[in-house]
């Protein structure tokens, strides 16, 4: 897991910190995060997007799994309701879709049966 890889880089190099991302001077900045992500996508051949995309986009995939407004927000800096707002979208496959879709049709079709029961 990537994060275990930071935490083992930091001890080693004795630069624990309350934050995940720090170095040898304290805290790194929005912008030295931004610009390294920045040039790895580079390296590797994948398009860059800005620090806020990838926000976004963990802070999404977190929530579709499971996890409350308030405890994805207090993990990317937000309150709940700005992690609603801006921070949210949806993530969900279209094949999840469209088996939701079919049971409630199927339910619509039979209303004596139990919406979301597999046929």
């Amino acid at each position: 897991m990537i994060l275990s890889r930071v935490k083992a880089v930091q001890e080693e190099n004795g630069w624990l910190d309350e934050y995940i991302f720090t170095g040898a001077d304290g805290r790194i900045t929005v912008h030295q995060l931004s610009s390294c992500m920045k040039n790895k996508c580079s390296q590797i051949g994948i398009r860059s997007k800005g620090i806020n995309a990838y926000r976004r986009t963990v802070n999404s995939l977190i929530r579709a799994n499971g996890l409350s407004a308030e405890a994805a927000g207090a993990m990317i800096g937000n309150t709940p309701s700005v992690n609603n707002q801006y921070y949210t979208f949806d993530v969900t496959e279209d094949s999840k879709k469209y088996d939701v879709l079919d049971q409630v049709n199927q339910f619509m079709l039979n209303p004596g049966g139990s919406p979301g029961r597999s046929r």
